[in-house]
């Protein structure tokens, strides 16, 4: 029987192969791609298993320009010729790698299985949703994907960047042959982006658009405003002139300012009148504090607090009372346990808190 750990590689290894073709088709391959290519097949014949897999689901696409059959073979002997002992895994009897079945090109249908017992679905998809790239209008690739309350997602994009999402989040990925464009519709998202000079990677975001020059950044979408935190590298925040403006003062909207680029440690928030405000020093572990699922607050007001807390529980905290709303508090807290929010609410003795089986509610204590 496999192991969790050998079941994961050999998908990790399916992904990779699938990624190599969507990085290599057409116009977009290169020289240095085709060496690094040649250096990855050498690393192990499980790569060439897989890749040779991966351009066979790739014919069935009906792609107009797969890597050849020459090419592919001509890649492996390349890999055989100058494979060293010591980083080639011998296929030799007694081995954990299996070796491809022997099935008719023509029998496509008999796949799938072969992809279940391999960890191979992840890879297949990949490959399906380069060959989509071709297929819709203008190149372009259209993808959404999204959370429920209290989930929490990490996605491989097809150019090899990791998208991780927060709790109830919607983000659409528009990918075309020049450029790279996520729109962050609701919620929070982490971004790490794969360097592709040539097709910028921009994430637009209520007023806000980002452009990364080779970074991790953090983006939280919220009613008003949109805030960013850059965990490396650097980034370019513009406000874009529509979210947040009537038709009248989009020509001249006031309190837009001049672009800015950002840093690994600093901050923006963008307003919806397209006023940009930026902060140094600022900490990457409250920024990013939802991947642990923590909740870190530094003198929020707790209506804020509950509505951040309602983000990842169906049981809602309710907040009744502008002096109950106003309060500010500082901690740091579990999402995923209201109750303890509450329990800590009830030591303050202007609160009166009230459980019931739909929610917490909090209210004056003078309001009884």
């Amino acid at each position: 029987m496999k192991t969790y750990r050998e079941e994961a590689s050999r998908q990790l290894i399916g992904e990779q192969a699938a990624q190599w073709l969507c990085d290599l088709r057409g116009e977009n391959g290169n020289d240095a791609d085709r060496h690094a290519l040649l250096t990855w097949l050498k690393q192990s014949p499980r790569h060439v298993e897989e890749f040779l897999l991966a351009t066979s689901v790739w014919k069935a696409f009906d792609q107009a320009d797969p890597p050849s059959d020459a090419a592919i073979e001509q890649a492996i002997a390349a890999a055989k010729a100058s494979s060293d002992a010591e980083t080639v895994v011998a296929l030799t009897a007694g081995t954990a790698v299996r070796r491809p079945r022997r099935w008719p090109r023509r029998w496509p249908w008999r796949w799938p299985w072969r992809w279940r017992r391999s960890g191979w679905a992840a890879a297949a998809v990949l490959i399906a949703a380069c060959a989509l790239a071709w297929w819709l209008p203008g190149g372009e690739e259209a993808t959404a994907y999204t959370t429920a309350t209290g989930e929490q997602r990490a996605v491989r994009l097809a150019d090899g960047s990791v998208l991780y999402l927060n709790t109830a989040s919607r983000v659409e990925v528009h990918y075309s042959e020049h450029e790279r464009r996520l729109d962050l519709l609701a919620g929070e998202a982490l971004f790490v982006v794969a360097q592709q000079p040539k097709r910028p990677f921009r994430v637009a975001a209520g007023p806000a658009t980002i452009e990364a020059l080779g970074t991790q950044f953090n983006v939280r979408r919220h009613a008003s405003n949109t805030r960013i935190f850059v965990l490396e590298g650097r980034i370019r925040v513009s406000a874009d002139a529509g979210e947040g403006f009537t038709d009248e003062t989009k020509a001249q909207p006031r309190g837009v300012q001049p672009e800015q680029t950002l840093a690994a440690g600093e901050e923006a928030q963008v307003d919806g009148d397209g006023q940009i405000t930026t902060a140094n020093n600022a900490e990457s572990t409250v920024a990013t504090a939802w991947r642990e699922r923590r909740l870190v607050f530094r003198g929020d007001t707790l209506r804020d607090i509950a509505a951040e807390f309602n983000r990842y529980n169906l049981r809602k905290i309710v907040v009744a009372g502008e002096l109950a709303g106003s309060k500010r508090l500082a901690g740091t807290f579990n999402a995923d346990d209201p109750a303890a929010l509450v329990l800590f609410l009830g030591k303050y003795d202007d609160l009166s808190v009230e459980s019931t089986a739909e929610a917490f509610i909090v209210r004056d204590r003078q309001r009884l």
